[in-house]
């Protein structure tokens, strides 16, 4: 029996066939691998970016706000009365509304206080500023007769309800008084200012107001904030917050990580027209009442690194008046600049 001549055939692909589709699909395959490793890149700059400038925002946005708050002590626009027993530049020192540490400086000026100073990173600047806290607000309810009076203070549902041991500011147009509550008669908020003393913090040194406040005056918190440069806790730096409260406490806080270095200079008004007309750094502003404005700049890095070591980041950077060279590492970096005006010196 013969085979047909119709038979069969096996099919499919020779060798030089499958070296070809082989090769295609190589180049494909590292095509998506290549986009796909691009994309993550990408990806991974731009959330870094994103975050970087976030913190930018975020750190410009909590100095801008107290900045302007600084000096707000009511409709007084005199020298603030005060009877705690603090030292001169002390966060509870209400004499000084602003005060600046230079990267060059060993103490705040224009007090020449040293506090904080040894805990603040070498090269940056630092700013201190002091206020009445808006949010925490009674009405004072009656007439003092005498500056040892007590004060009563309103109780509205809308009053802030201050109590024994306090910091507060009593204010009118005629005077400021910032001093310490020693004794409160809940049912009456009655607000007693002896010389007692009140445990940790400061005390009043007198009994007497430098003013008498009647229906009419405020009586509101008092706030000192403290902002500067220190390593934080992913050993980094960051911008850091030391405040003093109504509450008679001291608190540090880190607020925003990646801050590298933080600049000021201050504008000064020299021919009283409530303008800037030159901006020097803290160590050669001439009248601190003349501050009308402050500029800040700020050097903020990315907190991941990236890369490898011929990435690094070996730029210069301009803040202000100072030249920046911040450490060779494989981070991206961006400055931030604002001027801030002095709302209530002005």
């Amino acid at each position: 029996m013969t085979r047909s001549a119709h038979s069969h055939r096996q099919i499919g692909f020779s060798v030089v066939e499958l070296l070809v589709g082989l090769t295609i699909s190589i180049f494909l395959l590292g095509g998506v691998i290549f986009t796909v490793v691009g994309s993550s890149q990408n990806y991974s700059v731009l959330n870094d970016m994103s975050r970087l400038q976030e913190n930018g925002r975020l750190a410009m946005e909590f100095l801008a706000r107290e900045l302007r708050m600084a000096g707000y002590f009511g409709c007084y626009e005199g020298k603030v009365g005060t009877v705690l027993n603090v030292n001169s530049g002390d966060l509870y020192d209400p004499s000084t509304d602003i005060e600046g540490l230079d990267s060059t400086g060993s103490a705040w000026q224009p007090s020449g206080n040293t506090g904080i100073v040894s805990d603040i990173a070498d090269g940056t600047d630092a700013i201190t500023a002091r206020y009445a806290n808006p949010s925490q607000m009674a009405a004072v309810e009656s007439a003092m007769d005498t500056p040892s009076d007590s004060l009563n203070a309103a109780q509205s549902a809308n009053d802030y309800q201050f109590q024994q041991g306090n910091i507060v500011v009593a204010a009118n147009c005629d005077s400021v008084d910032v001093f310490r509550v020693t004794a409160d008669t809940t049912s009456g908020n009655v607000l007693q200012h002896s010389d007692a003393s009140q445990g940790s913090g400061p005390a009043n040194v007198s009994a007497a107001l430098n003013g008498v406040y009647d229906p009419g005056a405020e009586i509101r918190g008092y706030r000192g904030v403290r902002y500067f440069i220190k390593t934080g806790g992913n050993n980094i730096r960051s911008l850091f917050r030391r405040s003093v409260d109504v509450n008679g406490t001291t608190d540090e806080e880190e607020l925003v990580e990646g801050v590298e270095n933080m600049q000021f200079l201050y504008g000064e008004d020299d021919d009283g027209d409530n303008d800037a007309d030159s901006y020097k750094n803290a160590t050669a502003v001439g009248n601190w009442d003349r501050v009308v404005s402050v500029r800040v700049a700020l050097l903020l890095r990315t907190v991941d690194e990236y890369g490898t070591n011929s990435d690094a980041d070996t730029k210069t950077y301009q803040l202000l008046d100072v030249t920046v060279d911040p450490d060779d590492l494989r981070v991206r970096r961006q400055v931030y600049t604002a001027t801030i005006m002095m709302r209530n010196r002005v």
